[in-house]
């Protein structure tokens, strides 16, 4: 389709994003989930499933290392809708 290989593309695409296409392509998986946890109720696993991921350990071990915290630890800190209402 693109008249070139695959290797071709992946230096392509580093060079002007500075990330492979698999880098690229976790990077906005895992943001995609940290909007999620931050920002619905749904349960860690249905997130991890609606971003692609099937392993709990995998998803969780690049979460971590992407976000500095578990899962579960960010959406505890970070999820507003798990915040107490404040009564002004």
């Amino acid at each position: 389709m693109f008249n070139t290989n695959r290797t071709t593309i992946n230096q392509i695409f580093k060079k002007e994003t500075g990330k492979t296409i698999f880098k690229y392509l976790i990077d906005l998986r895992i943001n995609i989930a940290s909007t999620m946890l931050h920002s619905t109720d749904k349960n860690i696993n249905d997130i991890m499933f609606t971003v692609g991921f099937n392993d709990s350990t995998h998803f969780g071990r690049l979460f971590k290392k992407i976000n500095g915290l578990t899962p579960s630890e960010y959406k505890d800190k970070y999820s507003w809708i798990l915040q107490p209402k404040k009564i002004v």
